[in-house]
């Protein structure tokens, strides 16, 4: 079926995205801000409480070992949930590859090592557009990404027009 729907609808654009180390380290950064954004919530609330509770400590000449575990504590929870995508884009920041894609009507396919892929824009949990790349959030754990100044056959002002009647959810980040 998803040959017959190819040969029928018309193609809007097409595009590439070859993989870069700061291409990766902007896609780690967005990945985990949009997925783990209650987490760092709550760990913040956690944080600022275990400062606080440090600093009422000191107040009360409570143990200086005590006030310090309170203190580490809350920082971490404050600075470590920020930067949660540093350990997996540096296993993963060398990493060579290139994306094809071509964006029809209602679908987009993408073409990653040899083997091709049709995304339907309206199954899609989000897009989120940034200076330099559309990132398409298939499901909360699969993204593609596309590089803007890759886009051929169409603007990418012209197709992002077009993507945006077409998605669930679309957002801008600067």
């Amino acid at each position: 079926m998803s040959s017959e729907i190819s040969e029928k609808e018309k193609k809007l654009a097409s595009g590439r995205t070859i993989t870069n180390p700061q291409l990766l380290k902007e896609l780690y950064k967005i990945f985990y801000k949009e997925n783990y954004r209650h987490v760092r919530i709550i760990t913040t609330i956690i944080g600022a409480a275990a400062i606080a509770a440090a600093v009422m400590m000191f107040g009360n000449n409570m143990p200086i070992p005590y006030i310090l575990i309170a203190l580490w504590i809350g920082l971490f929870m404050l600075i470590y949930p920020r930067n949660m995508y540093r350990t997996p884009y540096k296993r993963a920041k060398n990493e060579k590859g290139t994306m094809l894609f071509t964006f029809y009507d209602t679908y987009m396919k993408e073409r990653t090592n040899g083997e091709t892929k049709e995304y339907r824009y309206a199954d899609m949990d989000k897009m989120i557009e940034s200076p330099q790349y559309l990132y398409f959030f298939h499901t909360k754990r699969d993204v593609s990404v596309l590089e803007k100044s890759e886009i051929c056959g169409n603007t990418a002002e012209g197709l992002i027009a077009v993507l945006k009647m077409r998605v669930n959810k679309y957002k801008v980040i600067k």
